[in-house]
């Protein structure tokens, strides 16, 4: 019997370690032919709210952009917290699922990155600093559009 139940016990375990790797990690991706790029496969609805809050984030480093410019620390901060770790609340069900571990680490990342730069223009407004966090913040979006595009399930 207590063989029975440690066989069960590992089978179990190995099962759960599977699952979690299936869901939570590998995400649901290919290989595209011509392009070194992960594909990440996903619903039209998925891939429209990421192609939104991508535009987001341009939009973002614009009004970051055009803060630094007109030396008005205050829109920098609006700009920056629009794109920070709030915006993330609103993801729909099942996008986490599909989307690669090293897509997630930038995207999180990049959010962290927003509400960095808004702390520190708030607490001491350096326009050159401002300009390394959004080169930093642009590093990331470069990072992410070389390495993974997404295609539509049909």
């Amino acid at each position: 019997m207590k063989k029975i139940l440690i066989i069960a016990l590992f089978l179990s375990i190995g099962l759960n370690v599977f699952l979690a790797y299936t869901f939570l990690v590998k995400g649901d991706t290919m290989a595209i032919p011509n392009d070194n790029r992960v594909a990440i496969i996903t619903t039209k609805e998925n891939k429209d709210f990421v192609m939104a809050e991508m535009r987001g984030f341009l939009e973002t480093v614009k009004a970051i952009n055009d803060g630094m410019i007109e030396n008005n620390p205050e829109k920098i901060i609006v700009a920056a917290h629009k794109a920070g770790g709030a915006a993330t609340e609103h993801a729909p069900a099942g996008l986490l699922k599909v989307l690669p571990i090293g897509f997630k680490k930038l995207g999180f990342d990049t959010h962290d990155k927003f509400d960095e730069l808004a702390e520190a223009v708030k607490s001491r407004y350096d326009k050159d600093q401002t300009q390394k966090q959004l080169s930093s913040i642009l590093g990331n979006c470069t990072s992410c559009h070389q390495s993974y595009k997404f295609e539509t399930k049909q």
